[in-house]
């Protein structure tokens, strides 16, 4: 008797649920659509050049036009990623909160990874907006970063690489007119079935790229120019740019790079002292250079002149045109000692498990009459097999991560200036779920080889929220992680330097690490050693050298000539021998008024991995100092 209205209810159910469901989603979507329409996202104007090594920036203005809503606004580029041979960037992403009728300027950086696509894609208050913004025209080069696709393949069989330079707009044609030297003949050489092949040539082609914003407009970041092997700007230029540009461009130069100024031009008052050449007016700051050309027409320039901004660009480049595949960089230089896969233990253990869960297993429950029972032994001996290779993985290794370091610091007292170059290595037991945290004035280039389509590989995300959190894929459980680093920042570390009546040096460690060995030089040629000064400590140093008496060990011209190119040279250089180099043998690196500190610690450049235990590392610094201290 209860059947009947029971099917009949049964015929509203359909209609109850498409009701609730239009009720619950249709003032969603709409509220979506007009979430979405408050906010407005440009790009600023992108150089398209090559890139085989830095960062490249999205400069982004977001603008909400609400009168009284304040959204959170999340952008992710490229908008998809369909991944591909070897290491690649998946998304690099940032998030902003931006109040009513307000607009916010953001940055996102692409570390030096490739990546596939030219979109980017806008999430406001976690709904994703249908409108893709472009952000570049496709050029394949453009998007291969870190290989071989840097070199451009000429039709007639050589190779040569791409040079790419940032001009402002300022510089007159000329210039890129004058910049590419005469091509050289490739040397014929025979080839395979007695066919002439022509040899790689030894000019490269100069991309120089004209910015199409003054210079006042620049990025105030440094990791903005890292991606160029040069950079060219008039006096005028400089004179008309902000501070923060003129910060950043100078980080730039100090960390490597080359700067090129041409027409009338004052340099910073902490580079007069780096001035190595007067024809024309070379500066060499930190690992870096700097040429100032007072003629402005490129035309007037001599060959020599030319070669040297060419060779300026050159040795900015020079350290990433090789990048090694991770069993290399791990053979260089070892995060943890031993590492290797226990090849003959797992055969061992998998046997004894093949044993144990087939025969043994079914003729114990045969005796016993149970063999109902392997319904739940196998899974059980599984499990405990299961749980013996991870105790035996936590037992060997526990579960803190290691990091290594190799680190020179070039810390230039006076402008408060603090530049570190050098190599970090990352080894963890477990796949770090937080991932790697570092500042966004950190350049890190992964040391994982060339990428080819049937290269294996791992998708890589960044978030520039809050720093630059290297969210995935950057290290993986058992195997070691490498990175080349450049960082440059503020920073008030410093040693404090004064003579007692004695004529001892006393030196105040106000480093923020214990020093285990110092030299000094001071601006009368004398040499001063130390170790072991903890942090905070004074202690005081005699003058010591090869010779009687506190002089040189070497003529002053001698002496003075070798450390005015040595941190340049260390740049270009293998930078793990070349801090081996220093540590062991550093006067002739020391110039007047200059001092190398080996520390215990590292205080200028963070692990980025959690709670890491820090493996046998090198941290040096060389310290610029004032010349009153005498």
């Amino acid at each position: 008797m209860n059947r009947p209205p029971a099917r009949s209810a049964s015929r509203f159910l359909p209609t109850l649920v498409a009701v609730l469901t239009w009720a619950a989603l249709a003032p969603v979507s709409a509220s979506a659509e007009e979430v979405t329409a408050d906010i407005d996202v440009s790009v600023q104007p992108c150089e398209s050049a090559a890139r085989y090594h830095g960062y490249e920036e999205i400069r982004l203005a977001v603008r909400n036009v609400s009168p009284d809503r304040t959204h959170r606004v999340r952008l992710q580029f490229p908008a998809t990623s369909y991944g591909s041979g070897g290491h690649h960037l998946s998304s690099a992403q940032r998030t902003v909160v931006v109040g009513p009728e307000s607009e916010a300027a953001v940055s996102i950086f692409l570390p030096p990874l490739p990546y596939h696509g030219f979109d980017l894609k806008v999430f406001v208050d976690g709904r994703p907006s249908k409108k893709m913004i472009s952000v570049r025209a496709s050029d394949f080069d453009q998007n291969v970063l870190m290989s071989q696709h840097h070199l451009r393949y000429a039709g007639s069989g050589f190779v040569t690489r791409n040079v790419p330079v940032l001009a402002s707009r300022s510089i007159s044609g000329e210039f890129t007119t004058h910049v590419q030297p005469e091509p050289s003949s490739p040397a014929a050489t025979s080839g395979p079935g007695g066919g002439v092949w022509h040899g790689p040539s030894t000019a490269p082609t100069y991309q120089v790229v004209r910015s199409e914003m003054p210079v006042a407009n620049w990025s105030g970041e440094w990791l903005g120019y890292t991606r160029y092997d040069g950079v060219v700007v008039s006096g005028s230029d400089w004179s008309a740019a902000g501070p923060e540009t003129r910060a950043a461009l100078t980080a730039y130069v100090e960390s490597g790079g080359s700067l090129l100024v041409i027409g009338p031009w004052q340099p910073p008052q902490t580079w007069r002292r780096h001035m190595v050449e007067d024809d024309p007016v070379r500066y060499r700051p930190g690992f870096g250079e700097c040429t100032h050309i007072v003629q402005t027409d490129p035309g007037a320039w001599s060959e020599d002149t030319w070669k040297q901004v060419r060779q300026g660009w050159h040795h900015t480049g020079e350290p990433w045109l090789a990048n090694p595949p991770v069993s290399e960089a791990n053979r260089m230089f070892p995060v943890v000692s031993g590492l290797s896969t226990p090849v003959r233990g797992l055969f061992l253990l998998m046997l004894t498990f093949a044993v144990v869960i087939g025969p043994v297993n079914l003729w114990v429950l045969s005796r016993r009459k149970k063999r109902i029972w392997m319904l739940w032994t196998v899974p059980a001996i599984s499990l405990l097999t299961c749980a013996a290779v991870f105790g035996y993985s936590v037992l060997a290794e526990g579960f803190a991560g290691h990091a290594r370091a190799m680190t020179l610091t070039l810390l230039d007292q006076d402008a408060q200036q603090a530049t570190t170059l050098g190599y970090l290595a990352l080894y963890s037991p477990l796949t770090p779920g937080g991932g790697l945290f570092f500042d966004t004035r950190t350049e890190l280039t992964p040391q994982v080889g060339m990428n080819t389509w049937n290269t294996p590989g791992r998708d890589c995300m960044v978030d520039w929220t809050t720093g630059q959190h290297l969210a995935s894929g950057w290290v993986v459980a058992r195997v070691p992680a490498h990175f080349k680093v450049r960082r440059c920042e503020k920073r008030r570390e410093r040693l404090g330097m004064r003579f007692a009546d004695d004529g001892r040096l006393i030196v105040s460690n106000r480093l923020g690490a214990n020093v285990v060995h110092l030299i000094v030089r001071g601006y009368d040629g004398r040499f001063y050693e130390g170790s072991e000064i903890r942090a905070g400590a004074e202690a005081a140093l005699s003058a010591v050298s090869g010779a009687a008496g506190g002089v040189p060990f070497a003529a002053p011209a001698i002496q003075d000539e070798i450390p005015r190119f040595a941190l340049r040279t260390v740049y270009r250089s293998n930078v793990i021998d070349e801090i081996h180099q220093m540590s062991a043998h550093p006067r002739p690196y020391l110039q007047n008024g200059t001092y190398l500190a080996v520390l215990e610690a590292s205080a200028f450049l963070e692990p980025g991995l959690q709670n890491a235990q820090i493996e046998k590392s090198e941290f040096l610094v060389y310290g610029l100092f004032s010349e009153a201290t005498r």
